[in-house]
């Protein structure tokens, strides 16, 4: 049985913050190996070890849901945190472990069964990348660099290897093959793919970033949706309360601007409206908008994808709708993890040649750019 432990509990200082949260082209870095781990079939645990009872809560709002996963608080460093995962896999009957940093967003899954297939064959493996350069210690000469591995993630061990070493280490490990060293196993190290490189500081962001958009597929999505105003309630549109004005008509909170954003990026993705989930998700009580745009969110994620742009087109003859569109602009940056510069927003009337134009409901347009990993 095999487990992964992916390792976001760290306090980022060389990063100057926590990672766990950096969003990488809109998508936080925890998504990015939970994805990549849930897509090779013979993991059967995975275990998020994050900072605190905070997080954990944080995250379980933005993660797909899956029996799979386990999330976790971690301990006082990157060591205890790797134990507290270590032990969680092995309560589980896990025999077969591995460690994985949330840094490193982009591992392939050739790396995985790579690694995989190493420990099932030495006890021990990991990917690392071999030095290139000229490798001086100071006052001791020129390293024979053909010796040497600058180490990446994942990494892993059998669940014996681990429990023999780590009681022989003796001080505190910072790759996680020093405890199949110290139990006598000697790792066999894959070669790590270009990619699979640990954000340490926001310059190795940066590269990712260019690496990922220099391989990206791009996908265009259209939404539409409109709703007459209802007698009772009040208005939500964009996310925003409008507490004056009448809510539109719907089993939801008929938030027609929220509904043609989820349409568009479904579009997108290939999939179909709004009702084919969000019927399912009212008749179990969820009327909030908020939570069927979530649900979207979740399945372009979980399809390695992120959102680039959002424009928007509203008619409606009331309510004023232009000094809200900060706010709306705002929340919907927040909920996609992109900037709110990304996001347009426009109003009009019409001319009230059509029935929203003439007040009687709001109508929305959206149009929504996408990528994809290839």
């Amino acid at each position: 049985m095999i487990a992964t432990v992916l390792l976001g509990a760290g306090s980022g200082t060389r990063f100057g913050k926590e990672k766990i949260f950096v969003s990488l082209l809109g998508k936080p870095l925890f998504l990015w190996g939970t994805e990549a781990f849930l897509q090779i079939p013979e993991i059967e645990y995975i275990f998020l070890v994050v900072p605190s009872q905070e997080h954990k809560d944080l995250v379980q709002k933005n993660i797909v849901e899956c029996a799979k996963i386990t999330i976790i608080v971690g301990g006082k460093n990157r060591f205890e945190s790797a134990k507290i995962g270590f032990f969680a896999a092995k309560e589980k009957g896990a025999n077969l472990i591995l460690f994985h940093n949330i840094a490193n967003p982009l591992v392939t899954k050739k790396e995985i069964t790579e690694v995989i297939s190493a420990i099932k064959q030495t006890g021990a493996g990991g990917v690392g990348r071999s030095m290139t350069s000229t490798i001086r210690k100071q006052n001791s000469g020129i390293l024979p660099r053909e010796e040497l591995w600058e180490m990446e993630t994942p990494q892993g061990v059998r669940a014996e290897v681990f429990e023999k070493g780590y009681t022989l280490l003796s001080k505190i490990p910072t790759d996680d093959l020093a405890v199949a060293e110290a139990a006598g196993i000697l790792p066999k190290i894959i070669p790590a793919s270009p990619q699979n490189r640990k954000i340490t500081f926001p310059e190795d962001l940066f590269f990712l970033e260019s690496f990922v958009k220099g391989n990206q597929k791009k996908r265009i999505g259209i939404g539409q949706d409109s709703h007459r105003f209802s007698k009772e309630g009040e208005l939500v549109l964009g996310g925003i309360l409008f507490p004056k004005s009448p809510k539109l008509l719907g089993n939801s909170d008929g938030d027609a601007a929220l509904h043609a954003i989820t349409n568009a990026v479904s579009s997108a993705l290939g999939g179909g409206s709004l009702s084919t989930f969000s019927d399912t998700l009212c008749q179990q009580g969820t009327t909030d908008s908020k939570e069927y745009f979530r649900h979207i969110l979740k399945k372009l994620w979980s399809a390695g994808g992120t959102i680039e742009n959002i424009s928007l087109s509203l008619e409606a003859k009331n309510p004023k709708l232009e000094h809200r569109f900060a706010e709306m602009k705002n929340l919907l940056a927040e909920l996609c993890q992109i900037s709110p510069e990304d996001i347009g927003i426009t109003a009009t009337s019409g001319e009230e040649l059509t029935e929203c134009g003439k007040g009687e409901g709001i109508s929305a347009i959206a149009i929504v750019q996408i990528s994809l990993l290839p």
